[in-house]
């Protein structure tokens, strides 16, 4: 890990290096920003921390066999990561990297030529555009975490290839297109496979959703996005972690080693406007054991909504931001009363936006079975996200 730092460092001292003394160096919103005269490179540097108590577990459980498995109070730095973006020779060639202290490992490193605004390439590691949810950081989101449906429905991180672009500009049918292919890493030794994606996104007005939740600077236009997505995995594995690393949850009964072939179908939808913010998706994916020759279908969905609450009454903090969310999973829609539910409440206080802020949230999750099991748990998070 140091050494791909070092790597790093001395990439941005040979783009930087000849003009150094006589470059830009400015602190803003989005961090350290770094430029030669001409403008021509640019390196923006951000660090961020997440400071996290949990209790009385950290991880969701998979299924209601986990449900009395307390770990106890967790009290640790969450993710802290090291950030740099900017373009080299010209605007239109960005680059962006994004290393983790924690987990010691490199999470994106990825180079975008924007030729035309319909057209983009971008090879490398990244977040494929699956879902809003997913894309969005973990930072900017409106409660302490994303839902209980990331653990089943996520891509994450995955290395590729990409074409984008924007279409139509501001009339009524404009949105922004992605199609993708990646190469899904078999951890299991098996060939690495490709991952297809596409995923159509359509604004209102042709106005562009900042890339985070809630509202926190109370938009004064109405801010609205829909989105589409097809995607399609064959491997070792037919769920992945956040950081693209193949996962394994209880799906399908113990067995020998198999393979599966997934089709995912999602959509998802989220409005700002003048403090108040609704995000909601919509999941359901096929997966089939090639060898085994079954298959289940699992759906999903959450629906949650912020509003500042100087919005519900002038005279309350504007930096208060009052937040709720319900999940709901059905990991086999062939049996009735099997489903996994989430109903989150919580605050967030904004110091500075999405970059320093402060969040608490109370979950409570439920998990029902065929057999008629039912668990239920409550979990309380506080967290504080600083970037600097």
């Amino acid at each position: 890990m140091r050494g791909r730092l070092l790597l790093l460092a001395g990439l941005m001292a040979t783009l930087l290096g000849p003009s150094q003394a006589a470059g830009q160096v400015t602190y803003g919103a989005e961090g350290l920003r770094v430029a030669t005269p001409d403008g021509d490179f640019t390196a923006v540097v951000g660090v961020r921390n997440q400071i996290r108590f949990t209790t009385p577990f950290a991880v969701v459980p998979a299924d209601a066999d986990e449900v009395g498995v307390k770990v106890g109070d967790d009290y640790r730095v969450f993710r802290s990561r090291l950030r740099v973006n900017g373009h080299v020779f010209s605007p239109r060639l960005r680059y962006q990297f994004q290393a983790d202290f924690v987990e010691e490992r490199i999470r994106d490193l990825s180079v975008t030529w924007e030729a035309r605004p319909w057209l983009r390439l971008r090879a490398g590691r990244w977040k494929a555009a699956l879902n809003r949810e997913r894309i969005e950081s973990s930072g900017a989101q409106l409660l302490v975490d994303r839902s209980i449906l990331d653990r089943w429905f996520t891509l994450g991180r995955q290395q590729g290839v990409e074409v984008s672009g924007g279409l139509g500009g501001t009339r009524p049918r404009g949105g922004t297109y992605f199609l993708g292919a990646f190469r899904s890493v078999d951890a299991k030794g098996g060939p690495a496979l490709p991952v297809w994606l596409g995923r159509y996104e359509w604004t209102w007005a042709g106005r562009e959703l900042p890339s985070w939740q809630g509202d926190p600077d109370a938009s004064r236009e109405l801010l609205l996005a829909l989105g589409s997505t097809v995607a399609r995995t064959e491997g070792a594995f037919a769920f992945y972690q956040g950081s693209g690393v193949g996962a394994t949850l209880p799906l399908f009964p113990a067995g020998s080693p198999d393979r599966f072939r997934t089709r995912h179908y999602a959509g998802d939808v989220a409005l700002k406007w003048r403090g108040v913010s609704a995000q909601a998706e919509v999941h359901r994916k096929e997966v089939r054991r090639i060898a085994a020759g079954d298959r289940r279908t699992l759906r999903g969905a959450y629906l949650q909504g912020g509003v500042l609450a100087s919005t519900v009454w002038a005279r309350l903090p504007t930096r208060l931001e009052l937040a709720a969310r319900a999940a709901w999973i059905d990991p086999h829609d062939a049996l009735a009363d099997n489903h996994h539910d989430e109903r989150v409440v919580g605050v967030n206080w904004y110091v500075l936006g999405h970059r320093h802020k402060i969040a608490a949230d109370i979950s409570r999750l439920r998990f029902t079975t065929p057999t008629g099991v039912r668990a239920t748990d409550r979990r309380t998070r506080l967290q504080w996200e600083v970037t600097f």
